[in-house]
């Protein structure tokens, strides 16, 4: 009898912290967002032509498509492309930066930005890299 009460009471302990760490990872899956699967084209839209002569000259579509920042994480990243060697002017940046974030941007909570109505991606928009 007093075995049995205590592996009742050890498996009372158990499901605290089981409902506590299921709990943990609930939320959390909440948050993180599982990235989203690479486009094979650039979407058609205003700055497309320009991010495909700049960005693309050293990455791929994919790689382009698969990234998902915040307006402040885009323009980071291309300023730091800048530095790095990109031959790209301060009003190219806004221009490169407006379409990632318009097209392949992400609230700041982490969930994907939503697309202007209509918009798909075209094959205009591939190249490889």
């Amino acid at each position: 009898m007093a075995l049995a009460k205590s592996r009742l009471r050890g498996r009372l302990r158990a499901v605290p912290a089981a409902v506590v760490a299921g709990l943990l990872l609930a939320s959390g899956a909440a948050i993180a967002q599982d990235p989203p699967e690479p486009e094979p084209h650039l979407v058609v839209g205003p700055g497309m032509q320009l991010t495909q002569q700049r960005c693309m000259l050293c990455h791929s579509v994919t790689y382009i498509t698969r990234s998902r920042l915040t307006l402040d994480e885009w323009r980071d990243t291309t300023q730091r492309m800048v530095r790095l060697g990109a031959v790209v002017t301060p009003a190219e940046i806004e221009t490169i930066v407006g379409y990632l974030y318009t097209f392949y941007g992400r609230n700041p909570d982490g969930t994907p930005r939503a697309r202007p109505p209509g918009v798909v991606p075209t094959a205009a928009g591939a190249r490889g890299g």
